[in-house]
């Protein structure tokens, strides 16, 4: 959620030269706005300690009015099974709020698949992408509501998310995946991100719990200069 609070006012994690710059105007602005959430009471006091699951749970659950997440919780939170009898048929599906006058730039990750040169059934595996990728086994798959708990809402085809018989069925939600992925973002793709990532997230825990936003951020940049230096990014 920082990310898009982050790219969504105009901000970065780095700038062109790979300096990172999330401690700028834009960022401090982004930041405090999303810790407003939270100190607004908008948000749960238990949301500091929640994880990815624990999230959906509290909207499954019908103490949450909102969530924001990846597409294809949208199952979870249509099974009878798993969630509260008041959230069934009860989902809606839009885009996250922007901010003002300025286009909406969600964080977005799709897993890519591949043949390793190693194998020794590549041509097997080569069939088997083939089937896995193809348009009309994924139209089948997304509109295939015999078993809820195999229900999926994913697709990744522009003909399938533009389907109307999909989008009828789902809220409209491949459609809202579409429009959001014209202006989607992904994390920085470099090998010392999971370190970056670390340093943000404890500084975005500390400042959750009252440290000040700016001097925060500014302690986290210089951390995070230091691993790019080492890194051979600059001297």
């Amino acid at each position: 959620m920082f990310l898009n609070h982050l790219w969504g006012n105009g901000g970065d994690v780095f700038d062109s030269a790979m300096r990172p710059i999330f401690n700028s105007p834009a960022g401090v602005e982004a930041t405090t706005t999303y810790l407003d959430l939270l100190k607004k009471g908008y948000s749960s006091p238990d949301a500091v300690t929640f994880n990815e699951g624990e999230a959906g749970t509290q909207f499954a659950t019908g103490k949450s009015a909102m969530w924001a997440g990846w597409s294809w919780y949208y199952s979870n939170f249509n099974n009878p099974k798993n969630i509260a009898p008041e959230v069934v048929n009860n989902v809606g599906v839009v885009t996250a709020p922007a901010w003002a006058g300025k286009a909406p730039i969600t964080y977005s990750q799709i897993w890519p698949v591949g043949i390793s040169k190693y194998s020794k059934n590549q041509d097997a595996a080569w069939e088997y992408l083939q089937w896995l990728t193809n348009t009309r086994v994924e139209r089948e798959v997304v509109l295939n509501k015999s078993d809820a708990k195999f229900d999926n809402v994913v697709a990744v085809h522009y003909p399938i998310l533009q389907d109307p018989e999909v989008n009828k069925l789902h809220q409209n939600l491949q459609n809202t995946i579409l429009n959001v992925l014209k202006t989607a973002r992904t994390e920085p793709l470099i090998p010392e991100w999971p370190q970056v990532e670390s340093i943000l997230e404890i500084a975005i825990n500390n400042m959750a719990g009252g440290k000040p936003v700016q001097a925060t951020l500014d302690q986290a940049a210089k951390d995070v200069d230091g691993i790019m230096k080492k890194a051979g990014y600059y001297k």
